[in-house]
């Protein structure tokens, strides 16, 4: 998928940008075709909330895999104590940790800690849904991709639904109307995403993070931003990741099954408030993010998207209209979290391409 102008994420940078990015490239291993000399270790983080089925089988696609993790830390909000314990037989070597539930995003930034405090040595961490079942290949090739190109900071591979004939994800692009879209999504798998590639942003279904890169990209002391609680965490890491010089990459041959409990025909069984953070984080990660002058340019497409949002609004799910409040209470939040992000994107000397695709 592109857009309008078919601007690729990996169109060629200016020569400003250039020169920065090179300062980047130069401090990091060249990228190389050839065989790493070995795949580098990595931790797996779940985050959970009364799924418990759903970690069962998350965690069965873990210990199949062909290179195994150091170590395996499952955030479990609001726990079930039966299951929990249950849990914990089966898998003898899970570390679990109970917590309120204060969202994705706040039990993913301490799922990464956790998994840090265990094994401060691993190069990698896989954060992922319960809902999702890896290949027993998956994260060799995942780290097998990361490897060969040192200027990713994140990255996901080829999602699918269950059946393995319809494609979840493979990536995720940034239209114009800044509505963040899962490549691929619905579509059958026909070969059509069969390389890997640089893309807006990973999913974060599962999603390869570099540790190297998270000193870079935490901001105001989180790595996801706790404020969005759920949904579009992942587009607003990747997009302040591209900002500060990491990439997302697509890595084609790590292959996971993806249930995904909400889609769109779906949507009125998800309660309202959750919904709700998905519509107001839409705005956070654009006041946080989105470049001035792209921004103007793409202000006919974005008015005109904003108009449907706020007539479906009004017409089918009114719920919604409170979620304008709330991203009336937390932009200037967002908004520090911008100066945060623009003298960070200062002290790395790193520059903004277009994101849009």
């Amino acid at each position: 998928m592109r857009n309008e102008s078919d601007v690729d994420n990996d169109v060629a940078l200016t020569a400003v940008e250039r020169e920065t990015a090179l300062t980047r490239e130069s401090t990091l291993p060249h990228e190389s075709s050839s065989h790493p000399a070995r795949i580098p270790d990595y931790g797996v983080a779940i985050v959970n909330y009364k799924t418990y089925d759903d970690v069962r089988r998350c965690m069965a696609s873990v210990k199949r895999q062909s290179h195994p993790p150091t170590s395996v830390v499952l955030i479990d909000a609001d726990s079930d104590d039966a299951q929990l314990k249950s849990l914990l037989s089966e898998f003898p070597g899970l570390i679990c940790e109970s917590r309120p539930n204060e969202g994705f995003a706040s039990g993913a930034n301490r799922a990464l800690a956790r998994l840090h405090a265990e094994s401060s040595a691993i190069e990698f961490m896989l954060l992922m849904n319960p809902d999702v079942e890896l290949a027993p290949d998956f994260c060799e090739r995942m780290l097998d991709g990361m490897v060969r190109h040192p200027s990713a900071g994140l990255a996901s591979g080829k999602l699918v639904r269950p059946g393995e004939v319809t494609i979840d994800s493979t990536g995720i692009t940034l239209p114009r109307n800044r509505r963040p879209r899962d490549r691929g999504s619905e579509e059958l798998d026909l070969g059509q995403f069969e390389h890997d590639e640089h893309v807006f942003a990973a999913s974060g279904a599962v999603l390869m993070l570099r540790t190297s890169a998270l000193a870079d990209l935490e901001i105001d002391g989180e790595i996801f931003d706790e404020d969005f609680f759920m949904y579009h965490e992942d587009t607003d890491l990747a997009w302040r990741a591209s900002k500060l010089g990491w990439q997302s990459r697509y890595i084609h041959k790590a292959c996971a099954i993806h249930t995904r409990r909400w889609r769109p025909h779906q949507r009125f069984e998800i309660e309202p408030r959750i919904r709700q953070h998905s519509f107001k984080n839409h705005y956070l990660q654009i006041i946080k993010n989105d470049e001035l002058r792209y921004f103007l340019r793409d202000l006919p497409i974005i008015f005109a998207w904003e108009v449907i949002r706020l007539g479906y609004a009004i017409l089918k799910d009114r719920a919604l209209l409170q979620s304008y409040a709330e991203v009336v209470r937390l932009a200037p939040r967002a908004f520090r979290k911008r100066r945060m992000i623009r003298a960070r994107m200062k002290h790395l000397r790193t520059s903004q391409i277009d994101p849009i695709n």
